[in-house]
Formats: structure tokens, sequence, C-alpha cells
């Protein structure tokens, strides 16, 4: 059984290469899943990473998930109850993800596998794993659980986290699947507060099924045992304890992307208007749809024409001699609240399509004060 509040007391730095891994990544997915969610939090910042995107979170964990459901986000952000080996999805994957998950499952080579066959043509995947199992706070486990008085209480068959090997195996695994990979190691120096600092860590993930396996009274009795070999390995110092901890990180893509040159995100899209109709513009795309005016350079003011700008991308409207509205190419913009930017936009004397359904997404269009085509989609 996994404890979310136990995992959680380290929570800075377990998540700390969960936003590593995801820098990495270089994709503006549709769709991500993430295996072995947890407790969803580190799930739900993906919303804000990738805003087109449809999140679903997967854990095998009763008490994860019930935590999970709690940051769901109806048509964005859901999770399932399930285990990640017998999962199979509906439609092909833009962006699988999974932190610190994959060192449970036993056959990880049939599984990566799998992931590799659900990707989208342009899918990616990405996962990171412990590499820390030659470490004391792995290998004192072991040499309790080994040792005569507890191996007739715990047998030998316990379940145990492991990896294929190096950064170097993962990476000749993918290659071999046909994904462009990058695969790399970091060790992570964590401070750790509190007593007995490493035996609280392990006691979220690695220790879990040796507790299990126990009943309360031995739990404390082999925890005694183990937290003092710990102490002789881990002493506390002026700042804290010390606690190194390696880690592989894996990025595969079935797009060979251009290092050189790559695509890193769309700056703006521009549409043209008449000569004279820059307050019509300010009108519409400050006035209505709350973007703000970004000041032209020096160079193209006397050309005419509007800037406007919102979360990460801008709207340029410039100046055609002989303005045609375009009716067919267009902008479409992800807006909050639908319904309420629909009745602005109508009693401002807009004409607003009613409202559609594409799978999961509700969408409008209208024209700006020129007649140019505009979508606006409910995030």
């Amino acid at each position: 059984m996994w404890n979310p509040e136990q995992y959680l007391k380290f929570q800075e730095e377990r998540s700390q290469p969960f936003f590593d891994l995801t820098a990495r990544v270089r994709c503006s997915p549709r769709s991500i899943v993430d295996l072995g969610c947890g407790t969803g939090a580190l799930t739900a910042t993906l919303l804000s990473r990738w805003p087109a995107a449809k999140v679903l979170g997967i854990d095998s964990s009763f008490e994860m998930i019930e935590r999970a459901k709690t940051l769901e986000v109806p048509g964005r952000l859901t999770f399932e109850l399930v285990d990640m080996t017998s999962w199979e999805p509906r439609d092909p994957i833009d962006l699988i993800l999974s932190n610190a998950a994959l060192q449970w499952i036993p056959d990880q080579e049939s599984l990566l596998e799998k992931m590799a066959s659900w990707l989208s043509p342009s899918g990616n995947m990405a996962f990171q794993v412990p590499a820390n199992f030659d470490e004391p706070s792995h290998m004192l486990i072991d040499s309790v659980v080994q040792s005569p008085k507890w191996l007739s209480v715990l047998g030998r068959d316990l379940p145990k986290p492991k990896i294929l090997g190096s950064a170097k195996e993962y990476l000749a695994l993918l290659a071999e699947l046909g994904l462009l990979t990058a695969a790399w190691e970091t060790t992570y120096l964590h401070v750790l507060h509190g007593g007995d600092a490493v035996l609280e860590w392990t006691k979220g993930t690695t220790l879990r099924p040796v507790l299990e396996a126990l009943s309360p009274g031995l739990q404390s009795e082999f925890l005694d045992e183990y937290a003092k070999l710990l102490s002789d390995a881990y002493p506390p110092s002026s700042i804290g304890t010390v606690f190194p901890f390696r880690r592989i990180f894996v990025v595969g893509s079935n797009v060979d992307e251009n290092p050189l040159a790559p695509v890193a995100a769309l700056d703006h899209v521009q549409v043209a208007m008449p000569k004279g109709g820059e307050s019509e513009a300010r009108y519409f795309f400050t006035g209505i749809l709350g973007l703000r005016e970004i000041e032209k350079p020096d160079d193209l003011k006397s050309r005419g024409g509007c800037w406007f700008g919102g979360d990460g991308f801008q709207v340029h409207l410039g100046v055609e001699e002989n303005f045609t509205p375009a009716k067919t190419s267009h902008i479409a913009l992800r807006v909050t609240d639908l319904e309420n930017i629909v009745a602005l936009l109508r009693d401002k004397g807009h004409h607003v399509q009613d409202l559609q359904s594409r799978g999961l997404e509700r969408f409008c269009c209208t024209t700006d004060s020129f007649g140019n085509r505009i979508e606006l989609i409910q995030t």
C-alpha cells in the first residue's frame, strides 16, 4: 500500500527530476499519458506546460489515485486506477511520460516496446528511473532482509525495484525500437532535514514491500535495526543529511529533430486589416478579447497596423491596400470562459456561430472588426 503523505515528505526533492525530464521534451502534444502518476500533483503541472493537451494519469495504487482525483479538470485532466502493464490506449499518444515508476515493472523491455507502439507518428516518450540501488540506502535494506533473523520471516520473494543497467542500455533499447533517443544520468545531492531523514525517504518508496509483509510490531523492530545502519552511512552535518541520488533520464522521439535549428514555439500569427482600421482593431482585440497591445518597433510604425499579445503568443495585424477578409485561414484562440465571451461578442453586435463540440472540446467561430475569421476554443 502506498502512503501519499509519507511519499510527499520530500516533495521538492522528488519533484525536481520530473521537471528536469519534461524540460527536455521538445514537442507540442495534444494527448499526454503519465504512467505511474502517483498523487497526480506533478501530472497536473502538465496543463500549464502544454495548455492544448488533454492529460491522463494512471496508477495501480488506490490510495494515490484517490488523492489524484481531487485534482481532475473536466475535459483536460483525468486519472484512472489501472496497472500500467495491462492498460492499452484507444488512440495513438503524442507524449508518454513516466516518472520514477518503471523500476517496479519486472519486464521493462516489453513495456517499453508497447509504449513505443502507442506513440503517434510525431510522438515522444520520456521517463526517468532511480539508479542508486548500489548505494547504502538500498544495499543496507538487502543486508537486513537477507539476515537469518529476517529471512525466515520475509522470505526471498519480496518485490524489489530494478533497472536495465546504465543509461547506455536504455539508449540501445529505444534505438532498436526506432526512436531517436537521448539518455543521460544525473546524481542529485539532496540535503534532507529532520531526524532519520534517509529512513523517512525510503519508507515512502523502497521499504514499502518490506513493511507491508510485517506486522506493526515487527515493522518497528526492522526499522530500528535498519536505522542504526543508516546513521553510520549517512551522518547528519551542519547543513542537514546529504543524500546522493543517481537517476537515469531517457527521451525518445518518432521525429528526427534537427538539433541545429529546432522550432521551439509559435511566436506570432499575422492577418490583414484595411488602412486606417487601428481603432477598430484595438476595440476588438483589446476591448473584447482582452489582449494587450504591444508597441511596434519604430521602423515598422509607419506601415500602420497593430500588434497584440496574450500568454505566450502574439497576433499581428498588418495593413493591406486591397484588403479582403480571411474566411478560411484563421486565428484560433483558447479562452477560459467561452460562454461569457460569446455573450459579450453578441452584445457588441458581432455574429457568433452556435457553440459546437469536437471530441471533448467546445468551440465557436466569429469574425473580428474586419471580417477575418476567429475561432474560440474553451480551455
